[in-house]
């Protein structure tokens, strides 16, 4: 086979990966078990630099060429150049060698072999997104083109040249729009803005680039997420599945090394408040995210924020569990056995991030994350060890004191609110309340958390005082939000101190 449009996508893919990046795919062929994938991707390579007719490949798959073994053999050679995923994720630039490898070619007096080879390239470069490579194969046929007097050819190609461009230019500045809006200024935005934000990503869901396509659906959901409580209700459902599946359609497209769509996308779906932490679908999706996160290399050189997120999911299984219990007596005994391992699991796992801290370079981000969830697992542990957490969780807050915890905040005044509750220091509760409404004006909040600290608030002033305007302050509340989900807590701690609300 002489033309590269004579060869499969596969057996282009597997041509252009050096001996590195082929070891790679291979390796991670191996490790999953795809075994029809490796055997096709050994049978190419070993042919090279000369290439199988689709007839030939096929047989020494299948041994047969007939209509069954046709069809099978066209589903493993889109399948298995889709496997191609974890090397995207990790060596997203991998095609890149290819570019010294035809300067190369052309230095040498090989202009055939670099044509095909930058033909090869471009089209590869084109199905999996990657701009650099497509930029550099356009530039290179276009000035052979013009070289040539093929002033039609030279056209086309230019054509060609400034689409993938003004791809590569829109991708970041997407990129820039979201990470400005998100990370930078992370302040709630008025109904218009939002609203004029989700036109702007709206706008190319449906591009002709599938990364484009992919970002601009992300930027939008994570925006959600980050500046308002709107984060992936059942409104939400569809926009979030039909970004999953595009996701799951395309695991070979590149993006920017240590950017992991799919693992932030997943993870904010687990941290949604809104998803039922019980449910055994969210166990599915914390196994599948854990695992995806073993497969990303970059993180083994980073304090991992997203297999400390997935930590923190786990933890709000326990607090769900357990916070209206703390301050019952025998505590320790009503926490289930699996639980109390879990917890303990979480506990040295936390410990061991915390060490590691002086070891490596670390943001102040990440290693106040991992204090602060040590913090409130040290908490729910229970005595003596509740207030070891109540004690770092406000040494926490006197260190970072000018520091904005952002999506942090209500969940840090909950852990102090009912872990004081527990240890019946109700003074220390009502400071804590006060302070927390200090904090948190004009920042945005999870409506549960912040009906959980009022109820905190109001059922320890009541127990300190004994005045009735704690209770009548509480039914409005509850009237108010209703009984659905994180109210229930609640109900049991009225109940079980007998505060004078009727049920509605």
């Amino acid at each position: 086979m002489d033309s590269s449009a004579d060869m499969l996508t596969i057996q282009k893919f597997i041509s252009l990966l050096d001996d590195f990046h082929y070891e790679e795919f291979r390796g991670h062929l191996i490790k999953t078990n795809a075994l029809l994938p490796l055997k096709l991707t050994e049978a190419i390579r070993k042919q090279l630099p000369h290439f199988d007719p689709h007839e030939e490949l096929c047989k020494k798959i299948y041994a047969n060429y007939g209509k069954a073994e046709k069809q099978n053999f066209n589903r493993l050679t889109t399948h298995t150049f889709k496997l191609s995923g974890n090397l995207a994720a990790n060596y997203p630039e991998y095609l890149h060698p290819n570019i010294q490898k035809i300067q190369w070619l052309v230095a040498n007096q090989k202009p055939d072999e670099a044509n095909l080879l930058a033909n090869q390239l471009l089209d590869i470069a084109e199905r999996v997104n990657n701009f650099p490579c497509q930029v550099f194969s356009l530039k290179f046929l276009s000035q052979q083109a013009y070289m040539a007097k093929d002033n039609r050819l030279a056209a086309k190609t230019d054509a060609r040249l400034r689409e993938v461009m003004e791809d590569q230019n829109l991708y970041f500045k997407i990129q820039s729009k979201f990470r400005n809006v998100v990370y930078v200024a992370n302040t709630p935005k008025p109904k218009e803005d939002m609203e004029e934000l989700q036109k702007y990503y709206e706008q190319f869901n449906s591009h002709r680039c599938v990364s484009i396509r992919i970002l601009s659906q992300y930027a939008w959901q994570h925006t959600l997420h980050s500046l308002t409580t709107e984060m992936f209700t059942p409104k939400d459902n569809n926009r979030v599945n039909t970004l999953r599946k595009e996701i799951q359609s395309h695991p070979h497209v590149v993006f920017p090394f240590m950017v992991d769509i799919k693992g932030s996308l997943d993870l904010l779906l687990l941290n949604s408040p809104y998803i039922n932490v019980f449910a055994k679908e969210t166990a599915r999706e914390y196994e599948n995210l854990l695992a995806h996160y073993d497969t990303i290399k970059y993180w083994k050189n980073y304090l991992n924020i997203g297999g400390l997120s997935l930590m923190a999911v786990q933890t709000t299984k326990i607090l769900s569990l357990y916070h209206y219990k703390l301050h019952l007596s025998n505590y320790n005994e009503i926490m289930e056995p699996p639980d109390r391992v879990l917890l303990n699991d979480l506990l040295t796992k936390c410990k061991k991030m915390i060490e590691q801290v002086p070891e490596r370079e670390t943001s102040a981000y990440e290693e106040r994350s991992v204090r602060i969830l040590y913090s409130v697992l040290l908490i729910l542990s229970g005595k003596p060890q509740t207030i070891e957490g109540l004690n770092a969780m406000e040494a926490l807050l006197i260190d970072y004191q000018q520091i904005n915890f952002k999506a942090s905040t209500d969940s840090i005044f909950l852990c102090l609110m009912f872990g004081y509750f527990a240890m019946k220091d109700y003074e220390k509760c009502a400071l804590s309340y006060k302070r927390y409404l200090k904090t948190i004006k004009g920042k945005l909040g999870f409506e549960g958390n912040h009906v959980k600290i009022q109820s905190y608030y109001y059922i320890s002033q009541w127990l300190a005082t004994g005045s009735k305007q704690y209770p009548t302050k509480l039914q409005a509340l509850l009237r108010e939000h209703g009984r659905e989900g994180s109210q229930r807590t609640i109900w049991e701690l009225i109940k079980y101190f007998k505060l004078p609300i009727a049920e509605d």
